[in-house]
């Protein structure tokens, strides 16, 4: 059984559902907590923020695929497969122009402040995963990828993470 809280039915409902499930205390053991991030549905650049870090979801696609019984001739009576796409975009601190350095007992240098962001999208990664279908919301859900980026926002460059989620929903026509 799930503790998920489904919220409202469709695309509209997914994004919701996903918002609540992250921006509230585990409720899987395995889940990490991502409530060290402020939530935010709606694109970047909309509005102020709460405060770093954020996390924002972002609706872009609900594609519709014929599916079952009536398949592509538009059946009344078939199912059709609700795809959506929803990028993510983690906000993880403000970016300083500093030295890179020199990992201790190795060769090679990196960024401060890269794994406290890879630390953190792996978090929001990890909790997606737990609980694929979000209550029953979704058939299924996928990271489709994990992409770290220097963001720029308000004239100040930030160290942030692009995370997409697919999901499908069947849906009756009937």
């Amino acid at each position: 059984m799930s503790h998920v809280e489904v919220i409202g039915t469709g695309y509209e409902g997914f994004c919701d559902t996903l918002a609540n499930f992250l921006s509230k205390p585990p409720i899987f053991p395995n889940q990490p907590d991502t409530t060290v991030l402020h939530w935010i549905l709606g694109d970047i650049g909309m509005g102020n923020i709460p405060g770093l870090p954020v996390g924002f979801i972002a609706p872009l696609n609900d594609a519709i695929l014929p599916y079952g019984r009536g398949g592509s001739t538009g059946g009344p009576h078939g199912t059709d497969m609700d795809e959506y796409t929803v990028p993510m975009l983690i906000v993880q601190a403000e970016h300083e122009v500093v030295d890179a350095e020199q990992v201790v007992g190795r060769d090679y240098w990196q960024m401060p402040g890269f794994r406290d962001l890879m630390a953190l999208s792996q978090d929001v990664r990890a909790a997606l995963r737990v609980e694929p279908t979000f209550g029953g919301a979704v058939a299924t859900s996928t990271m489709t990828e994990l992409r770290p980026m220097m963001i720029e926002l308000a004239n100040k460059i930030y160290r942030g993470a692009r995370l997409t989620v697919t999901a499908r929903a069947r849906r009756s026509r009937g």
